[in-house]
């Protein structure tokens, strides 16, 4: 059996092609997923300002529901504050 090793067009390293591709592409799945993460990056931000009440709202409601309605402090510091 062939060992298929492809080189990506952006970092121009070889790599296995089987594993470290997608499949018909030309670029590694490392340099696919910096790509897109800058290419969307803004728009997320973006969104995640517009429905920072409604997603704080959801999920209050969800964990105390789930915790029996015992509230506490839950997740990480968020790094955007609207309010």
């Amino acid at each position: 059996m062939d060992i298929l090793i492809k080189k990506c067009k952006v970092c121009e390293i070889e790599k296995l092609g089987l594993t470290e591709f997608k499949k018909f592409r030309l670029v590694c799945r490392i340099c696919d997923s910096k790509i897109n993460y800058n290419a969307y990056k803004d728009k997320f931000k973006e969104y995640y300002i517009k429905d920072q009440s409604k997603r704080l709202a959801y999920q209050k409601e969800y964990h105390t529901k789930k915790n029996g309605g015992i509230t506490r402090k839950i997740g990480r510091p968020r790094t955007i504050n609207v309010e």
